[in-house]
């Protein structure tokens, strides 16, 4: 793990970064059931591609969706790797994989390194500039015949949601977003993305 610094990761800082985790581990068999639903809706658009699969989760928290990836891909190889800005989340996934305490805005790792890059739930806790930084970096880390999951909270148009006390009637002080986050990477990117699924039925 590689110690970084941003204005992204001031929202993890505190009380917010230890309460989520906790809540995150300590999630229902009724809460397993449905994530490892949801990973299995979106890995089964992933096209089948010959040999060991590079993947990368972009915050990854305590490492969860990797730990259903490895076992829901048969062809995930040994390169499994996630990026969180929490490092007491990231404590979790070491023993299992490698990963590293990066901003999804500033990823210190070579261009085109992976053949699946995505995301759950991540980029709706990130706004302007870094969001635009953050598409930039998952489009520039994926091989150029590799694949792209953005499983966010959708919305026509940019809005806040309250959450956790992040409540600003303006948006200035929340912490989660909807947009139409696999619009705005595709507009991005035109013309140089083949669009497989828009939309999930969970």
């Amino acid at each position: 793990m590689r110690q970084t610094h941003s204005a992204e990761v001031q929202l993890w800082q505190g009380g917010l970064g230890a309460s989520y985790l906790r809540d995150q581990l300590s999630k229902s068999q009724d809460s397993w059931r449905a994530r490892k639903a949801l990973m299995s809706e979106l890995l089964a658009a992933v096209p089948q591609k010959f040999g060991p699969m590079d993947i990368l989760e972009v915050g990854c928290g305590p490492g969860l969706n990797l730990l259903l990836v490895r076992d829901l891909m048969p062809q995930a190889g040994p390169g499994i790797v996630g990026i969180d800005v929490d490092v007491d989340a990231l404590n979790h996934v070491a023993p299992y994989f490698d990963c590293y305490e990066y901003p999804a805005s500033s990823i210190d790792l070579p261009n085109e390194s992976f053949d699946l890059v995505y995301t759950v739930s991540v980029l709706n806790h990130i706004q302007e500039p870094e969001l635009s930084q953050a598409y930039r970096e998952i489009y520039r880390l994926t091989r150029h015949d590799g694949c792209i999951i953005l499983a966010e909270i959708f919305s026509p148009k940019p809005r806040a949601i309250p959450w956790r006390g992040y409540d600003d009637a303006d948006g200035s002080g929340a912490a989660l977003w909807a947009r139409d986050y696999g619009g705005e990477f595709q507009a991005m990117h035109e013309g140089r993305l083949r669009l497989i699924k828009y939309g999930c039925s969970l």
